[in-house]
């Protein structure tokens, strides 16, 4: 194959490429000047001295039309081969989602914009279907909570209980179950009855007590607050989950199909929805900017 001098001469040729004689005239005298300078070079110098020879013959070959534009697709073929043969492979179903195109750019490490470009070259449609809104989703299920901060404060004073939540707290040493479902008529008694029966002496046991029955009667005040509480909890089973995606990209610089996998089985644990799951995952991966392979 003769030498492209397209890329060479590290000229443009997607997507506007040069044709400009004077603008590559002057490109070559550039790199001829560079290419002299670094002769002693101890592993390209060679390659430098052959090219500073073929001076006429590149300025011949540049300021041909027919083969200028010869050079122009060789080099886009050189180039883009593996991104365009993804492409075509993903694309052999009629069409390409945005998801797609944007896990390409990933696994090639390009811009997205370059694989658009090429898609585009190659006359693969993106499907129309409704795109999924990404940020919405980490609004909803990535964003801390609504009162967080509030119930965070009280791992420590549940801890001294040996309880991982306030369920925990109402009904531990109890054989009731599912108390995440009563209602909150139920859960302010429960509290109401430990207060008078259980925290009623002048210890700090009891006085930290009281403070977690009054916090169980703000939390299981209605229903939504009760949904507050319940999405917080939730929302710690994910984050644990978040958690660990970061702290892989962080080691590796990616999320690999492997680990995106093992990421999506526990996150359908959580959701019971695979879909959602995956969802969330890649929402994840797209806002915080974590390269990920799937």
């Amino acid at each position: 194959m003769s030498t492209n001098w397209y890329i060479v001469l590290e000229l443009e040729f997607d997507p506007n490429p040069v044709h400009d004689l004077p603008t590559i005239s002057a490109k070559i005298d550039e790199k001829v000047k560079f290419w002299a300078r670094n002769f002693g070079d101890f592993q390209h110098g060679p390659v430098y001295r052959s090219y500073c020879d073929r001076r006429n013959e590149i300025t011949v070959a540049m300021g041909n039309e027919t083969e200028r534009k010869r050079m122009v697709a060789e080099a886009c073929k050189i180039t883009f081969g593996p991104i365009d043969n993804m492409i075509k492979l993903v694309g052999m179903k009629g069409n390409v989602t945005q998801a797609e195109l944007q896990n390409i750019a990933t696994r090639q490490k390009v811009a997205p914009a370059v694989v658009e470009r090429r898609r585009a070259a190659l006359g693969i449609p993106i499907d129309t279907g409704k795109s999924i809104d990404y940020q919405s989703i980490f609004d909803k299920y990535i964003t801390k909570p609504q009162n967080a901060n509030i119930f965070d404060s009280l791992s420590g004073m549940l801890e001294g209980f040996n309880a991982g939540n306030l369920y925990d707290f109402l009904f531990q040493n109890t054989l009731t179950k599912n108390v995440n479902k009563l209602p909150c008529e139920i859960l302010r008694q429960r509290a109401s009855e430990l207060k008078v029966n259980e925290f009623n002496k002048a210890d700090l046991r009891s006085g930290i007590g009281v403070r977690l029955c009054a916090q169980c009667e703000l939390s299981f005040a209605n229903d939504a607050n009760k949904a507050i509480y319940d999405n917080y909890l939730e929302y710690n089973k994910r984050k644990a989950i978040f958690d660990d995606v970061k702290g892989i990209a962080a080691i590796t610089g990616e999320i690999s199909d492997m680990h995106f996998d093992v990421f999506i089985g526990r996150l359908t644990e959580v959701f019971e929805d695979r879909k959602l799951a995956i969802d969330v995952l890649e929402a994840l991966c797209t806002i915080d900017r974590i390269r990920y392979l799937r």
